[in-house]
């Protein structure tokens, strides 16, 4: 019992060495801490069982839950001490000495981001353990955090996008790329990187890039990464009409010659989504329906949910702007749109949870929508 004791906080063992045993004994004692409540013992020991099971995201998730409540306890920041300490030269130790920091700090978005990027420090040094969820949820806090911030932070949301763009997470370094640009919109630098993270995310959901989430983990990302580049200049088009229809034809002609073919069925519905309109879309969703119930994969329903969504947020647009206009009919539709997506999002949502249950990226998709319906205790 002496490892629980005052004497060994904050002083876990350097290296990662994997011991679910241990892991949950560290976790029970950590519950226990929180509910007395003594929240900094709780954090030493998530932090201490983490260095046996480092990829346990619900062990994460519930560190964050009890930084917040310290936080709302008046809890302090580390000290200077600790602020000064480098964490060791395990990478696994690193991370988990500036998650222990960021606990104490929960709204600091640079400490945020620092987790971050520790994680991909640590997965590209780790092969046992896949560190591509903790990375991908920590950005997604580091978003939510900045944009909630009284002065949003460009850096942070440069930084946030490249390590994105290290994880694949293509459509959230394009969010954070967005986010730059609504408060430096010249910024010609983030104009390019938008450009060439737009051409990245049609190649990912058109099926070019199967590395995201794979097994393999970072380092398959690293030595695929030329592969990759290849393939974004070899395959992306320019957005003009002229050339999505071009390319449209391209797809089409290919998936007519072997229709059972699912590769290239999402090929042709890729090309399909760039047309942004509802007539190629609908058609997008009908190969998609036609894929899932010949393949029976749940991604397939998923997409068609994507599509509806994509609909219903290009119809809000055009409504609003009607409204904004000054037309009483089209106020009143907006409110109701946007009541209808809304709830179309929570179903879609709740499912896919169900569906992949240990993604950190779907199941914060959820909550925001629960927020959003006034189910905050769901959402928390």
């Amino acid at each position: 019992m002496a490892i629980f004791g005052k004497k060994n906080e904050g002083q876990p063992a350097a290296a990662f060495c994997r011991d679910p045993r241990k892991a949950q004994a560290f976790f029970d004692h950590a519950r226990a801490a929180a509910e007395r409540p003594n929240y900094d013992y709780a954090i030493n020991c998530y932090i201490n069982g983490l260095r046996h099971e480092p990829g346990n995201m619900s062990a994460h998730e519930a560190l964050r839950n009890v930084s917040l409540k310290r936080k709302q306890a008046d809890g302090k920041p580390a000290g200077l001490t600790d602020k000064l300490k480098k964490g060791g030269k395990d990478p696994v130790d690193r991370l988990l000495h500036t998650e222990m920091l960021a606990s104490k700090d929960p709204q600091n978005t640079s400490l945020l981001v620092d987790v971050m990027a520790r994680a991909v420090e640590a997965g590209l040094a780790q092969q046992e353990v896949n560190f591509i969820p903790l990375a991908h949820w920590v950005g997604m806090l580091v978003l939510e955090a900045n944009q909630a911030s009284k002065k949003p932070s460009k850096e942070i949301y440069i930084r946030a996008k490249d390590l994105f763009v290290q994880i694949h997470a293509f459509a959230q370094a394009v969010e954070a790329c967005k986010r730059v640009l609504r408060m430096d919109p010249e910024n010609t630098q983030i104009q390019h990187d938008l450009k060439n993270l737009e051409a990245e995310l049609v190649m990912q959901e058109g099926g070019y890039d199967q590395a995201g989430g794979q097994e393999g983990g970072f380092r398959s990302f690293v030595k695929d990464s030329d592969k990759q580049k290849e393939l974004q200049y070899e395959d992306a088009i320019t957005k003009t009409t002229s050339a999505v229809d071009q390319e449209i034809n391209r797809r089409r002609a290919e998936y007519d010659e072997a229709p059972e073919d699912l590769d290239r069925l999402g090929k042709l519905v890729a090309a399909l989504l760039r047309k942004e309109t509802d007539e190629a879309e609908d058609e997008a969703v009908a190969l998609l329906g036609a894929a899932l119930e010949q393949s029976g994969q749940y991604v397939y329903k998923a997409r068609i949910g994507d599509v509806r969504m994509r609909q219903m947020t290009r119809r809000l647009r055009q409504i609003k702007a009607l409204a904004d206009a000054g037309d009483p009919e089209q106020a009143k539709k907006l409110q109701t749109l946007a009541q209808k997506k809304l709830r179309f999002e929570l179903d879609e949502y709740t499912e896919r949870v169900k569906n992949y249950p240990t993604d950190m990226g779907m199941r914060f998709e959820l909550g925001r929508r629960l927020f959003a319906s006034g189910r905050q205790e769901e959402a928390i």
